[in-house]
């Protein structure tokens, strides 16, 4: 997309082909990001002309860090969100704008992170449930207030920097759906391997003479006994089971195809 065509409405859409990678290891890099996060605006901040001035709003009394962790926690996004945030929060003190969320660096990260999500992933979402993201921490009416004066904001980013967003969210976007349906398939593949090795092992034990049927006298169903085990399933039971399992592991490509539109 040309960056003349870039609209806000438009950041963060992924792309449409899907490449077949290998799956990598989900690692919860939250907290650690988190932290960044904090250290970054707090940074940003002091540098802000707007830093000396009287605050709007009094300082939340929790610590930075475990406040942002939150945030990111409590409306499951990419950390691209949060890096766009980052970008955009840069931009604001750099120019000395937004006096309202500058108020502190609660303030800040709270009300750009989620103007960005917003406009990056298309976010249905009300004042009120920014309130309790922020466990009451940050009153109605500074949400409120925050909120249009960030979108205020950002309807007068020029085209390059839509773009420069656009290009931060839907990359990692992209990587997250394909790192997730990869692992969710791995994980099909390894358990249906697994039910696989567990039939045979029953299979051979029959043979072997350590398993052996025996009819339960209330019931016309077979049943396995052995000295090395309680009770044992009947084989065709448990394969019916075993499909049924997978058949719920296996992604679904309305999965993907909800996560790609």
């Amino acid at each position: 997309m040309p960056a003349t065509d870039i609209h806000p409405n438009s950041l963060g859409t992924v792309h449409q082909q899907s490449d077949v990678a290998e799956a990598e290891t989900w690692i919860d890099a939250t907290e650690q990001f988190a932290e960044h996060c904090a250290q970054t605006v707090t940074k940003l901040l002091g540098e802000s002309s707007l830093y000396f001035e009287q605050p709007a709003f009094a300082t939340p009394q929790i610590q930075l860090t475990k406040f942002v962790e939150r945030l990111l926690r409590q409306t499951h996004t990419p950390l691209s969100i949060a890096v766009a945030t980052l970008t955009v929060i840069n931009w604001i003190t750099e120019d000395g704008l937004c006096p309202l969320a500058s108020s502190s660096p609660h303030h800040l990260f709270m009300g750009t992170y989620r103007a960005v999500l917003h406009h990056a992933l298309d976010m249905r979402d009300v004042d009120a449930e920014w309130v309790k993201f922020a466990r009451d921490l940050v009153p109605l009416a500074e949400v409120t207030q925050m909120r249009e004066e960030v979108d205020m904001m950002l309807q007068t980013l020029s085209e390059r920097r839509w773009a420069v967003l656009s290009d931060l969210v839907s990359e990692d976007v992209h990587n997250t759906v394909n790192i997730l349906y990869n692992a969710e398939l791995l994980q099909a593949k390894e358990q249906e391997r697994e039910a696989e090795e567990f039939l045979l092992m029953e299979e051979e034990s029959v043979r072997s003479g350590f398993l052996v049927y025996e009819r339960d006298p209330s019931s016309d169903s077979p049943k396995y006994d052995s000295d090395d085990s309680d009770d044992w399933s009947d084989g065709k039971d448990y394969v019916s089971r075993r499909d049924q399992n997978l058949s719920g592991q296996m992604p679904s490509t309305n999965y993907l195809a909800n996560r790609r539109a």
